[in-house]
């Protein structure tokens, strides 16, 4: 069996969707089918580490929202027929997708955050991909929601079958997130800050209305007031676009 996975749309595994999909890779199970990865050619080697033994088919050498629509909509179908997969897995099918497909199609869906709210929200999207992703979410053979909630925005706003959509949680890299042995201080320092213990991390790009912070300062406000917790909010992100959570991305000063 061969089976293509779509990086398009994953900014080079730097992102939340991208750490989903690099998370993938590292434990795909062994068996006896053939993964192929394609995308951006400037994303040959993101994954070397992560999958070093899944070929790359660097395809589409336009980066941006509209070439990489233009692309799935007009090159993908030939791609997958070329290649002759039985399946193709697409990590951001809430970004990038094909209108069709030759083979069987799963999507992976994080949010439908560019379908609703106000005209900011949509053009963090872009006009064409809200056109045709509609069409092609309803499309797909079976879609992986990441919550209830994006369960129900896909069967309320994409007009997706309900008995196609699975949920699937995130889940938790246990390598990473662990319970550690704390010191004796109290002041955590990262430069140029320094934290006072507790507080609650976010990772997030800082991009309203897309993040929607206000709501989740709203939220740990309510928290405090039932709680009388001493936690303090601290988010880490890059400023907008452009930028994950991981290398560019930046801490904040602390909302207590």
């Amino acid at each position: 069996m061969k089976i293509g996975i779509d990086t398009f749309a994953c900014d080079g595994g730097k992102s939340g969707v991208g750490i989903y999909l690099t998370q993938l890779l590292k434990r795909i199970p062994p068996s006896g089918a053939l993964y192929e990865l394609f995308g951006w050619d400037t994303d040959r080697f993101a994954y070397s580490e992560d999958a070093p033994g899944l070929e790359f088919i660097s395809r589409c050498r336009l980066n941006g929202r509209t070439a990489n629509i233009l692309w799935h909509v007009s090159r993908y179908k030939q791609l997958a027929k070329t290649r002759d997969w039985d399946a193709c897995f697409f990590p951001a099918a809430h970004k990038a997708l094909p209108f069709t497909s030759p083979c069987p199609a799963i999507g992976a869906i994080h949010d439908l955050a560019a379908f609703w709210g106000t005209r900011k929200t949509r053009e963090h999207l872009g006009a064409l991909p809200r056109l045709i992703l509609p069409n092609s979410l309803r499309r797909l053979d079976r879609i992986i929601a990441v919550s209830n909630w994006v369960k129900q925005e896909l069967v309320e706003l994409a007009a997706v079958k309900e008995s196609r959509i699975e949920v699937i949680p995130n889940g938790i890299d246990l390598t990473a997130f662990y319970p550690r042995p704390r010191n004796e201080e109290s002041v955590l320092l990262i430069q140029p800050f320094s934290f006072r213990r507790p507080y609650v991390l976010y990772a997030s790009r800082i991009d309203h209305p897309i993040k929607n912070h206000i709501k989740l300062i709203e939220a740990f406000g309510i928290f405090k007031e039932r709680t009388k917790y001493p936690h303090r909010l601290v988010l880490a992100g890059a400023d907008s676009r452009g930028g994950g959570t991981g290398q560019r991305g930046r801490l904040r000063k602390p909302l207590s």
